[in-house]
C-alpha cells in the first residue's frame, strides 16, 4: 500500500486494528475515521458527511484488518454501495483488500501482482 499509491492519496482503512496500516503506508486513512469496525458515525447524517469527505479523496485502495470491507460496511449502506460500484477485491484477499477500478493501473506490485497507481520501486 505504501509503494503503489500516490504521496496524495488516502487510504480508506477498517478491522479490529486498523491503527498500523496509515502508519506503515505513511498515508491518512479516508472518509475521516477508522473506527467503522466499531459502528462510529453509522447515524445517516454522519454516514452522508464520510461519503461526502470520501467522494472527494483519492482512494485507491480500501483495507481491513480482519472481516471482508462489505461486512465492515454493514451498518453504511450508501458507503457499502459507493464501494461495490466503484472497488474490486484483489484475488486471494478475500475481500479485505479492495482497489479503485476507476483508475488505470501505473503497474503491478512485484510477484503479488496487486495494481500499483503510482511508480513502484
Amino acid at each position: 500500500l505504501h509503494d503503489c499509491t500516490a504521496p496524495e492519496d488516502h487510504l480508506f482503512v477498517s478491522g479490529q486494528t486498523p491503527y498500523q496500516i496509515g502508519y506503515y503506508a505513511n498515508h491518512p486513512v479516508a472518509a475521516g475515521h477508522l473506527y467503522w469496525h466499531d459502528r462510529w458515525r453509522s447515524d445517516p447524517k454522519r454516514e452522508a458527511q464520510s461519503l461526502a469527505l470520501l467522494e472527494r479523496q483519492s482512494v485507491p485502495f480500501a483495507y481491513a484488518t480482519h472481516n471482508p470491507i462489505a461486512e465492515e460496511l454493514k451498518p453504511y449502506p450508501r458507503l457499502l454501495g459507493y464501494f461495490e460500484a466503484r472497488y474490486r477485491p484483489i484475488e486471494g484477499s478475500e475481500g479485505r483488500l479492495l482497489y479503485d477500478t476507476r483508475r488505470a493501473p501505473t503497474g503491478t506490485f512485484a510477484t503479488l501482482g496487486f495494481p500499483c497507481f503510482a511508480a513502484a520501486p
